[in-house]
């Protein structure tokens, strides 16, 4: 099963995957990207994403 997590960090959307996003993250995880379905997104730049598998504490796959 999945889990949620806050992370931050810029939402690039995925034109060839409507609803994808690539999230670069600017805490937690330097130089990293992740692609992961979008679950909300608010304007203070917390997203919230649901994805398996995932560290939180530095966004390792």
């Amino acid at each position: 099963s999945g889990a949620t997590y806050v992370w931050r960090g810029k939402l690039l959307p995925l034109e060839e995957r409507p609803g994808v996003y690539r999230f670069v993250f600017n805490q937690y995880a330097r130089d990293r990207t992740l692609k992961a379905t979008l679950v909300a997104f608010n304007k203070d730049s917390h997203a919230i994403l649901h994805a398996c598998g995932q560290d939180q504490n530095d966004g390792t796959l």
